[in-house]
């Protein structure tokens, strides 16, 4: 409720009975050892591997539900034998589950995906869109610094860059200078 006061779970209480409550709550809160924290995960309107979590720490099914965790398993038709050529994909592939080759999640295209892989002509996906993002998380370098010279002046700095990459790296001062 925006703009409100003395309200617990979108309901509006009387200054005396909101004391009175939220007190209530918060000793029954710190008796259960969650005062303080974030929501417990059981709450959480999305299955594990649907949220950025999975990203960075990934777990298989069968480790998400040693911890209890949410976890949807998708139970949708499978169209995973539709052409290629962009071509001949029918309309009706908006109304479809395609199959993932990796992952075996269902996916489906929306309409301007679609238009965008046909105007490009490209062919339909193999990959459920998350199994696509972490394909190109792996392109990225890790999030790890190292210590290092400026290819140019030698001085000390810090970069996400190894020794011995082939690109050049340049401190702040050399960069500038190079690019101005």
């Amino acid at each position: 409720m925006k703009h409100s006061n003395h309200s617990i779970l979108n309901k509006k209480y009387s200054p005396a009975e909101y004391e009175k409550l939220a007190a209530k709550i918060v000793e029954q809160m710190k008796n259960e050892k969650c005062y303080g924290e974030f929501f417990p995960i059981k709450y959480s309107p999305f299955s594990y591997h649907e949220t950025t979590t999975s990203e960075y720490f990934p777990l298989t099914k069968e480790k998400v539900l040693d911890q209890n965790w949410p976890w949807i398993d998708e139970k949708e038709p499978d169209y995973s034998n539709v052409t290629r050529d962009i071509s001949k994909i029918p309309d009706e592939i908006l109304n479809w589950a395609l199959e993932c080759k990796e992952s075996h999640r269902l996916f489906k295209i929306q309409e301007t995906e679609l238009k965008f892989y046909r105007t490009m002509i490209l062919p339909i996906p193999l990959y459920h869109p998350d199994v696509r993002h972490f394909h190109r998380l792996a392109l990225r370098r890790p999030r790890k610094l190292h210590d290092r010279t400026c290819d140019k002046c030698h001085t000390k700095i810090t970069s996400s860059h190894p020794t011995g990459v082939t690109e050049r790296v340049y401190c702040e001062k050399c960069y500038l200078e190079a690019i101005y």
